[in-house]
């Protein structure tokens, strides 16, 4: 049968995703698209730090030779390429460039990172003059006290366009984006069972730059609340983005005598990171502002206990007092406290780390992102 006249659900699809850089919480999205035999390519800005290319290279667009010039008088760090808020909003890259490779691949689906920037309005703006459907990722919660959005709205209304968010949100509150979908972030099981606590000592990790916001030091204060009466070990791992916040860590590391019992990993790439999941116990994200962290499902998926605070847009991954607990951002207090609820007794590790696995398997594994795209897109 000619691929031409297949139903939709059967017709293999070209798929341009379009991002400022390749994140890996796309990873197992791009993965299995690719799997199920559609056609993927990445158009990203710039090459970052911690990717993973094993799914697919991404194409570097680079930027515009107007935005660099630009760049240069508007940019609050100078017009050094930084990564930061003006960049990541104003940033384009070279539009013939861009547009050969929409007249090249000619998609059927585009995927693009946020609404709000200008890379975003150029590749809707060709997304749509070549025939294709155009989805957004966005992290704003599905269910909040905002009624509506009118980014997503008025995207729906001219580009017909449909908008997806890993972050549920609160359910008590209606929602009027009628093509805004709730579609969480995916991963596969990376093992069925795990070994905990060898030889009786519990072992912590956290992920995440060190940055105030990702709040190493709320944890490391819990930690020394924790330490008299638990055998406990903890690995930051992440890369010094803020030299002052990063001494402060490690003079309280000092000030406390915690160097036995901290060891902190930098720089390491992303595969090396998932390594590291399988000889921990208990992942913390104790930052705030975290639109939609995805170290959570990540530690979930390889069996960890997890902690999250409450300023996560994907704490509702961790279900309370069943595979993890939340804590008030901010509160090292609570966080010892909802730490020593785990490891004061070990049957409740291990019950907390099958539910996570168990919540994988059947919420977060990336066929079942497949199915629910599908049904977003109104192919199944």
């Amino acid at each position: 049968m000619d691929e031409g006249v297949l139903p939709p659900w059967l017709k293999k699809m070209k798929f341009i995703y379009c991002a400022p850089r390749y994140h890996t919480n796309l990873h197992f999205q791009i993965k299995v698209l690719r799997d199920h035999g559609h056609e993927v390519h990445f158009l990203s800005l710039y090459r970052g730090g911690s990717e993973y290319y094993d799914a697919l290279e991404p194409d570097i667009l680079g930027y515009s030779g107007l935005f660099l010039f630009l760049n240069r008088f508007y940019n609050p760090p100078g017009g050094r390429l930084t990564k930061n808020s003006f960049e990541l909003k104003y940033g384009f890259p070279p539009l013939f460039k861009l547009f050969r490779y929409f007249f090249q691949i000619k998609p059927d689906v585009v995927v693009i990172k946020n609404i709000e920037s200008v890379y975003s309005v150029f590749t809707t703006i060709f997304a749509r003059l070549f025939g294709a459907r155009v989805v957004f990722l966005i992290q704003i919660p599905k269910f909040r006290s905002k009624l509506r959005s009118e980014s997503v709205h008025w995207v729906g209304k001219i580009f017909s366009a449909i908008v997806l968010t890993p972050v549920w949100g609160d359910s008590q509150f209606p929602n009027d984006n009628h093509n805004l979908f709730y579609l969480p972030f995916s991963y596969p099981l990376a093992v069925d069972k795990r070994e905990l606590a060898p030889g009786g000592t519990f072992r912590l990790m956290c992920v995440g730059k060190f940055q105030e916001r990702k709040g190493q030091l709320v944890l490391l204060k819990a930690l020394s609340c924790l330490v008299a009466r638990y055998p406990l070990k903890l690995t930051l791992v992440g890369q010094t983005d803020e030299s002052k916040y990063y001494n402060q860590l490690l003079a309280y590391i000092r000030t406390n005598k915690l160097e036995e019992l901290v060891t902190i990993k930098q720089d390491l790439p992303w595969e090396e990171v998932q390594s590291e999941y399988l000889r921990h116990d208990i992942f913390i994200l104790p930052s705030w502002l975290e639109s939609a962290a995805y170290s959570p499902l990540e530690a979930m998926a390889h069996g960890l206990a997890v902690i999250t605070s409450d300023d996560n847009g994907t704490k509702n991954y961790i279900v309370e007092g069943e595979n993890g607990y939340h804590f008030r951002v901010g509160d090292g207090v609570e966080l010892a406290q909802k730490i020593e609820a785990i490891v004061q007794n070990s049957g409740t590790l291990t019950r907390m780390s099958q539910r996570s696995l168990e919540e994988v398997r059947n919420k977060y594994d990336p066929e079942q992102f497949y199915k629910q795209f599908r049904k977003v897109l109104g192919l199944s």
